[in-house]
């Protein structure tokens, strides 16, 4: 498999996606916006996530991801928002099982928000846990 399908163009995209993403979360946080932020953390987790999905698995990746998502997570439960959960819970899911963590928790928190996404998010979800899916890089849920 070509690990970058798109080419080498896409690689520095990618990369210059994270490097940006990770000033962007300073400076949000640095602004006092943090309502927010669970839409920075969201679009930082997933540039690497795609990442990882063309290359090996790379621990401090995902534990980026994983610090990401959690702070996205907590911030959308404290201000009982549902923007971009589903993907928040699906991007905190593929890396926990990266990292093989229990993911109970949050396959139960997924299937109960489920009814609430619409269909350009579900697509979305979709299509990123299929990244993963595919190279058998994670534990297939249903949906």
């Amino acid at each position: 498999m070509n690990p970058w399908p798109h080419g080498p163009e896409r690689r520095k995209t990618l990369e210059k996606s994270i490097k940006i993403g990770r000033h962007g979360m300073i400076l949000k946080e640095s602004v006092g916006d943090r309502d927010e932020m669970p839409v920075v953390l969201h679009n930082f987790a997933l540039n690497i996530l795609y990442k990882i999905s063309h290359t090996s698995v790379n621990v401090n990746l995902c534990n980026e991801v994983l610090e990401a998502t959690n702070d996205a997570l907590e911030i959308l439960t404290r201000t009982k928002s549902i923007k971009r959960l589903g993907m928040v819970l699906i991007e905190n899911y593929i890396v926990k099982s990266l990292l093989k963590i229990d993911t109970k928790d949050i396959v139960s928190k997924l299937e109960n928000h489920m009814q609430f996404l619409g269909q350009s998010e579900l697509n979305q979800l979709i299509n990123i846990y299929k990244e993963f899916e595919k190279n058998n890089k994670i534990k297939k849920i249903e949906f």
